[in-house]
């Protein structure tokens, strides 16, 4: 009997393979062979009766015999790569005008200059003094700042929240400032540096709240679509209630298990269900029903509730557990993917190399982090450690330098009051709270201030001030570090202080609280 009447029929006494198990079948294969190609992976499978262990076993000896299976080419690799990335439409202005090294930069003339005219002639309601601190809240870029503006006055206009700020008693009807074409045209000529970056920016904003509008335009359109596909089910007399929630649906927005009396859910309740399973490590969605029901959510289903990230979290969560019900002798799993294959005993080869594509991490196979070889474990953890405190130890520099919000010069006070003046571009803000400032911004009534603002001088001396803030930068930083290098000896995140230190604070009543 050939192998197409075989999959029709199934084995004798045996119902043939569903979809569901041949799609099982495939992932419990690519789990070992990532790189495998599809078709000769459909013809394994077929001539293995579609059972997972038979197909790998055959894969296996075929390679002991010198046999090996043919690899998917590396365009197909590269497109599934490519299609699981985020939307480049959505990320990439957000990356490339909103980025930390972009914030430290210092703005040239020009281009705070355009930037300035083009908030003016786009809202020329508001007044220019607060465009400019609108601005310097945003670190000086155009970008974040004109869709911050954009969003809080259309929220505003349409009813959505309190008056933003205040408004002049008359102003020109806002315009556009160019038109997107013009705009391309004229960047492409011989113009400053500085204001072709803002017209660039410019065009990245206006991009990205027309998709805004268009995806909440989309939205309000599903929503009206899902009342009407409601009012007609009703008077067609197909609504079914929630199992879940008990609430209304129409059943062409539901969900069913299969099991022999169905039960119908709405999306939400099973989406939520699934979400808790995968948290649990658990790829089966079994029926929500209180009745005792045995049937579960089949593949099919599942698609229509799920999106591709959750899908292939349990797709995931199936193929380890595939794994270890095989119980294939010597298996060594990769620690940072569900990739596995079999290995030689520990004493041969110390080394796990990842054939996964999207991996390929090579590393140690006793403490399951990156490859350290020549070194130990020991070793290895040891300069983790160091790498550790390191962290710690800039994040309390951090704590104690402040940063002019204009230039980015680093200063750190000495004495004085408050409110500082940058000896490099001469701005002033608050030491606080890095505001641009003037005396009203502090907590003294007799130079314009009120309380609960600002303190205008540190009731406790600035030497205390600076190491209460050093302390609580060493306890978040440490915290951190704990949490993401949990295998990290604690005793080596210790900042040591010399005895020499230890007494000049204590000679100045200062004692040093940020120590170890």
């Amino acid at each position: 009997m050939g192998d197409s009447q075989q999959d029709d029929a199934g084995i004798q006494g045996f119902p043939p393979p569903s979809s569901e198990d041949k799609s099982s079948c495939r992932t419990a294969v690519l789990v070992l062979f990532p790189d495998m190609d599809l078709d000769y992976l459909t013809a394994a499978c077929e001539k293995a009766l579609w059972i997972p262990n038979q197909v790998i076993e055959a894969i296996l000896n075929a390679q002991e015999q010198g046999d090996q299976y043919p690899k998917a080419s590396k365009i197909k690799l590269k497109r599934k790569r490519e299609d699981d990335d985020d939307d480049p439409a959505v990320n990439q202005p957000v990356k490339r005008w909103e980025t930390e090294e972009r914030k430290k930069q210092r703005k040239s003339p020009s281009y705070l200059k355009t930037c300035n005219e083009i908030l003016q002639h786009n809202f020329p309601q508001l007044y220019v003094d607060d465009l400019r601190k609108f601005m310097d809240q945003k670190d000086r870029l155009f970008y974040p700042t004109y869709l911050s503006l954009a969003r809080v006055m259309h929220a505003w206009e349409n009813g959505r929240g309190d008056q933003p700020f205040k408004l002049k008693a008359r102003a020109q009807k806002a315009h556009p400032f160019m038109t997107d074409d013009a705009i391309a045209t004229y960047i492409l000529g011989d113009i400053d540096p500085g204001e072709r970056e803002a017209l660039e920016e410019l065009l990245a904003a206006r991009a990205t709240l027309s998709r805004e509008a268009s995806e909440a335009e989309e939205l309000k359109r599903k929503e009206q679509e899902e009342l009407q596909n409601l009012e007609i089910a009703r008077v067609e007399g197909n609504v079914a209630e929630c199992g879940c929630c008990f609430s209304e649906y129409a059943m062409n927005k539901m969900v069913h298990c299969d099991g022999d009396i169905l039960h119908w859910f709405c999306r939400d309740c099973a989406r939520m269900m699934a979400e808790t399973q995968i948290g649990l490590a658990k790829y089966k969605l079994d029926c929500m029903s209180t009745d005792g029901c045995s049937g579960q959510f089949r593949l099919s289903q599942q698609e229509i509730f799920l999106d591709k990230n959750a899908l292939t979290a349990l797709s995931r969560i199936e193929q380890e557990a595939t794994l270890r019900e095989a119980g294939i002798e010597n298996l060594e799993t990769c620690p940072c993917c569900p990739f596995a294959m079999e290995y030689p005993p520990i004493e041969a080869d110390k080394e796990f190399r990842c054939l996964n594509s999207d991996c390929g991490i090579v590393s140690c196979r006793a403490c399951r982090e990156e490859t350290h070889i020549p070194k130990t474990c020991a070793e290895a953890a040891a300069d983790r450690g160091h790498s550790a405190r390191h962290t710690i130890e800039e994040a309390m520099s951090a704590a104690l330098i402040r940063k002019c919000n204009k230039c980015r010069a680093p200063f750190i006070k000495e004495n004085g009051c408050n409110k500082m003046t940058c000896t490099k571009c001469r701005n002033i803000q608050c030491y606080i709270c890095s505001k641009s400032c003037d005396y009203t911004h502090f907590n003294d009534p007799n130079r314009g201030g009120k309380m609960g603002n600002c303190p205008l001088f540190d009731p406790q001396g600035i030497d205390a001030f600076h190491a209460e803030e050093v302390s609580n930068a060493e306890k978040k930083a440490r915290e951190q570090v704990l949490q993401e290098h949990a295998d990290v000896d604690s005793s080596l995140l210790e900042i040591k202080t010399s005895k020499r230190v230890k007494a000049d604070e204590k000679s100045r009543g200062h004692p040093r609280e940020f120590a170890g």
